[in-house]
């Protein structure tokens, strides 16, 4: 059924006004405004430079704009770890195709997919908690996704030569940056 156009109206108004809000610099209280590179070498002060330089990489990459407020950065963070975790997904999918492939090995392609999903579950929720400037709950949400791809990984002990642990170890890296990001509202 479709919307009355009021409603319709309203709800692309409404949209319009938080999209409009969130880019204009109408800021958080408390989260300041800094440049990709400010907000990289802060979030990931207390790890490697190549850390900080895979930060500021991957923000450019994906058209962060240049200064913002910090909260733009995270949510763009994680938005790319979310399609991180997609295209990962993708290869587990093609992976699981192979009529060939060892019982256990499936099994571990299996446990993988379930921990994917559970760990695109929670960036969904830090993406839609951050752009409602909701704080409470992220932190925990960051390190619930570490866990479910490591857990990937563990299950995949046995088959050192699978193709996934490249797709985990990106996926890693865009999640410890998305953390490393959000700490810079949510605390670490």
């Amino acid at each position: 059924m479709a919307m009355p156009r009021s409603s319709t109206t309203f709800h692309l108004a409404l949209a319009a006004l938080v999209a409009l809000s969130f880019s204009t610099g109408d800021a958080c209280d408390n989260v300041p405004s800094m440049s990709i590179d400010e907000a990289c070498d802060k979030a990931c002060s207390n790890v490697s430079s190549p850390q900080v330089q895979l930060c500021q990489s991957m923000l450019h990459a994906v058209g962060a704009p240049p200064t913002a407020e910090v909260t733009v950065y995270v949510v763009t963070a994680a938005k790319a770890a979310k399609k991180s975790y997609n295209s990962s997904m993708a290869i587990i999918d093609r992976l699981l195709e192979n009529p060939l492939l060892p019982d256990g090995e499936k099994a571990a392609y299996e446990l993988c997919k379930e921990r994917y999903e559970t760990a695109l579950e929670y960036m969904i929720g830090v993406t839609n908690q951050m752009s409602l400037r909701a704080f409470a709950y992220p932190r925990q949400e960051y390190v619930d996704a570490t866990v479910a791809i490591t857990a990937c990984e563990n299950s995949l002990a046995d088959f050192p030569s699978s193709q996934l642990y490249a797709a985990i170890a990106a996926d890693l890296n865009n999640t410890f940056i998305a953390y490393d990001l959000g700490g810079l509202i949510v605390g670490k």
